[in-house]
């Protein structure tokens, strides 16, 4: 489950959006991360992406009510997402490791080299995998990209503009 924070701040009056956790646009990739490690095949293959999926799916009524060519598109679609969401580095190293445990959340982040009057919240997702071998890999983003902070009692948030936790905690939905 996911959560979006509203908040603004004190200071510059700024409204931002944060979300954390799992929202429903991630939930399809965990899902495909879970079945990378149950199924330990190369899913970023057509061939062993629909085997895969198929068996998955075997079970869910809603799936197996749909007509072949409806399937077929959702599957289609879904390995268009799956393709486009993983970067070549991680890619290969899913391919050629095997995955024992994988992390993805999001978290919100701001970029500190824009212009403090033109900077947002961008939620992007973390990303970790821990392989058989001990190794890990985990997302990176650029050097200018900063982690927003929550303050101990989880009323105040980074601003982006101000750069501090001035944005105070007006609501929560899940996501």
């Amino acid at each position: 489950m996911g959560t979006l924070v509203k908040a603004r701040c004190n200071d510059c009056q700024a409204s931002y959006n944060y979300v954390f956790g799992v929202p429903n646009d991630l939930r399809p990739f965990r899902v495909f991360l879970m079945f990378f490690i149950r199924s330990q095949k190369n899913l970023f293959v057509w061939d062993n992406f629909v085997s895969v999926m198929n068996s998955e799916l075997e079970l869910d009524i809603n799936f197996q009510l749909k007509s072949d060519q409806e399937k077929n598109e959702i599957l289609n679609q879904n390995f268009k997402s799956v393709q486009a969401f993983f970067s070549d580095e991680e890619k290969k190293a899913l391919t050629t490791n095997i995955l024992m445990k994988a992390e993805l959340d999001s978290y919100p982040v701001f970029k500190v080299n824009d212009d403090p009057k033109y900077r947002q919240i961008f939620n992007v997702p973390l990303l970790r995998f821990d392989f058989i071998d001990g190794s890990s890999y985990q997302r990176k983003y650029g050097k200018h990209v900063y982690y927003v902070q929550v303050s101990e009692d989880q009323r105040y948030l980074t601003c982006p503009r101000c750069n501090r936790l001035s944005a105070g905690y007006l609501s929560e939905t899940e996501v």
